[in-house]
């Protein structure tokens, strides 16, 4: 099984006991063993397995000390990265993983990194209120990476630095329902780098400036097709409204984009591919031509 010394832990490889897991309720690969330094005890312990959906709630007025597990200020966690740490450690089996926003404010952004442990069918969710997307608001880069997969829904990206969603290295993030993207000044609203993949399916209200509203990189790709953007008070871009780069691809048809902004209306450089379906030179909003360069495409 390959123990380490003292005062270590180990993960115990696949071919642990099946009946030592079946009876701790865990399996193999979740396994852990630690052994006591001063009476050599060896204990076992794993991670839980989900044997139903389960919601973690995130409040302005929680504590990180809490459970999670009631939308209370006494249940609450207080930050989204608490949450997204604690579901790091369970096994979601078959289940959906909800980290809900239980009350309208200011939520720092954070890290996520590395796939989640589950089968066929676990998810993992971050929701704020798709009917009122504003009044969620993510101050600060969400990061995701890794191979991680994500659903987000019904928050606002508004960055006091840098990003406001930041998607990389083989990750996927959905939006899946409603969401605003807030003044990003100097850096983009929504980025896919390194092989990473951002879905947009539900409507997005761009409310404030940034380099960029979409920016795909690295053989990364953005997709939406057949929903609303809503450009609201004529943002400026200082680099384009779209740009990709570098083997990327990023897709919007069938999209109703409505409203002014100010900047390069599209960018595609470096064998990249920026489709419209068709939509012509002036789909994306912006008051200077878009352009293309070093094997980019704009159809």
């Amino acid at each position: 099984m390959g123990i380490q010394k003292a005062n270590r832990i180990e993960l115990l490889d696949e071919g642990v006991s099946q009946g030592w897991a079946r009876s701790l309720n865990i399996v193999g690969p979740s396994l852990v063993a630690s052994v006591s330094a001063d009476t050599g005890l060896i204990t076992y312990s794993g991670r839980e397995v989900l044997t139903a959906n389960r919601t973690y709630y995130v409040r302005t007025d929680g504590s990180d000390s809490n459970t999670g597990l009631a939308n209370t200020a006494g249940g609450a966690f207080a930050t989204i990265a608490k949450a997204f740490s604690v579901i790091g450690g369970l096994d979601l089996s078959t289940f959906v993983v909800t980290v809900q926003l239980g009350n309208t404010g200011n939520y720092a952004g954070t890290t996520v990194a590395g796939r989640w442990v589950g089968g066929a069918g676990s998810l993992v969710v971050l929701v704020g209120d798709a009917a009122a997307p504003g009044s969620y608001v993510i101050t600060s880069t969400l990061t995701v990476s890794d191979s991680c997969l994500l659903f987000v829904s019904g928050v606002k990206f508004l960055p006091s630095t840098g990003d406001g969603l930041s998607v990389a290295s083989y990750a996927s993030v959905t939006i899946f329902g409603a969401c605003q993207c807030g003044a990003a000044a100097g850096a983009r609203q929504i980025v896919a780098a390194s092989t990473a993949n951002i879905g947009i399916g539900a409507v997005l209200t761009i409310n404030g400036g940034a380099a960029n509203w979409i920016l795909a990189v690295g053989n990364s790709t953005v997709t939406s097709n057949g929903f609303a953007h809503v450009f609201s008070g004529t943002p400026a871009f200082s680099t384009a409204t779209v740009q990709a780069q570098t083997g990327a691809i990023v897709t919007v048809v069938n999209a109703s984009l409505s409203g002014a902004a100010t900047g390069k209306r599209y960018d595609a450089t470096l064998n990249s591919v920026i489709y419209t379906n068709g939509g012509g030179i002036n789909y994306f909003p912006g008051n200077v031509a878009g352009t293309t360069g070093t094997g980019g495409q704009y159809a």
